[in-house]
């Protein structure tokens, strides 16, 4: 059976690191890229034939440039497909759809995050609240935003009716402290009702730390304390059950050795369940229509190979094999509709997990910094590019 899927809008997201005071005046404008976006192309194909799954874009879009004065920082709430943006101790809803592109101020923080600037954050929804988790210098601070006041105030941010002045004042709940280096933050469902948080710093330069904590109504409980090889890739991915991808690099070798861990659903501890090595120095990991799968290719490799997660097993096979060149990408997500990889101002677009298809453009701008897909709330399919 043949279907055809229609790829309908495109977001680029600007940051612009200059001096300004409010990342709410941000200014909105068409996208252009730099390239027209080339129509689907697919393996074996001739040129006349109308390919499985053909992507097309729509543009122009839209540019949104934000100029901030603190760390800035791209929130996504998955369950719920919200946006929002962290300006310091500023917490901003970012909306995006067909018919709505606003940028609109839903409260202050009021912990250490107003003098320390935020390195990392993650949100997720949990029955009538937002869990807002920001990782600081030497700690992370934790929230507990009630939705319905947040979306009260970005409704009265819209029409004028409040201010930075008279907006919410949110006071953190919780201090998580840590001894080493930030390098990672998750935050995650491990069932519908359960609600993990990960961390992960550097401690030495051979060694990292892990830490999980589970919610429990009112704070974080730590769950497990590991010590791993230094982090080189790191990733959760899955949605039941869930694995946990850590990652350390052979520099000499250009190898990366990935340990594949399952999350146990009934005491939340780390279970090793596979080794390998990839053949390169970068590795993506994510999730797609319910699969899991691992791209790890190099642009000097005459063969490239895919993997993807056995079901019954838990454990990573080969999946497809490439050209290296075909899959070097600086960054790789996996979204609800589409697989999203960035070589470069080069941008791909793959409607299938075969990866046989693909829809691209370039940017003008300089290197991606960060993607992210999104689906709006009329089930409008977008992708985000982040420039810094």
């Amino acid at each position: 059976m043949h279907f055809y899927f229609y790829f309908q809008f495109l977001l680029s997201l600007h940051v612009c690191l200059s001096q300004v005071r409010r990342p709410d005046a941000a200014s909105v404008m068409p996208f252009a890229p730099a390239t027209p976006p080339q129509p689907a192309k697919c393996a074996n194909k001739s040129a006349t034939a109308a390919p499985k799954n053909a992507l097309r874009f729509r543009v122009p879009f839209m540019d949104m440039n934000i100029q901030n004065e603190r760390n800035l920082l791209l929130i996504q709430e998955r369950t719920k497909n919200q946006l929002f943006i962290l300006h310091g101790n500023e917490l901003y809803v970012l909306i995006v759809s067909r018919d709505e592109k606003r940028l609109s101020l839903i409260g202050l923080l009021a912990g250490g995050v107003r003098q320390s600037e935020p390195i990392g954050a993650e949100i997720i929804a949990w029955r009538k609240y937002l869990l807002l988790v920001i990782a600081l210098e030497e700690y992370l601070e934790i929230y507990q935003l009630n939705a319905v006041l947040l979306a009260q105030n970005a409704e009265a941010t819209k029409s004028g009716q409040v201010s930075r002045d008279t907006i919410t004042n949110f006071e953190p709940i919780q201090q998580l402290t840590w001894n080493g280096r930030f390098r990672k933050l998750f935050l995650f469902n491990a069932d519908a009702e359960r609600v993990m948080l990960l961390t992960a710093v550097n401690y030495t330069k051979i060694q990292s730390k892990l830490r999980t904590y589970e919610w429990s109504n009112t704070f974080f409980a730590t769950v497990e304390d590991l010590t791993i090889p230094a982090i080189h890739m790191m990733e959760v991915i899955g949605t039941g059950p869930i694995y946990l991808l850590s990652g350390r690099l052979i520099k000499h070798q250009g190898r990366t050795i990935i340990v594949v861990y399952e999350i146990d659903a009934n005491d939340l501890h780390l279970r090793n369940r596979q080794t390998l090595t990839i053949p390169a120095r970068t590795v993506h990991a994510y999730t797609f229509r319910g699969r899991n799968y691992l791209i790890g290719c190099a642009s000097q490799q005459q063969k490239c190979n895919t993997y993807r997660m056995k079901r019954d097993e838990g454990q990573f096979t080969v999946f497809r094999q490439f050209n290296g060149k075909e899959l070097t990408f600086e960054r790789f997500v996996g979204g609800k509709h589409f697989l999203v990889g960035t070589h470069q101002r080069a941008l791909n677009v793959y409607p299938n997990a075969r990866m046989d298809c693909y829809a691209s453009f370039s940017a003008n701008e300089s290197d991606v910094s960060e993607i992210m897909t999104h689906v709006s709330q009329q089930d409008e399919s977008f992708v985000l590019l982040n420039y810094r």
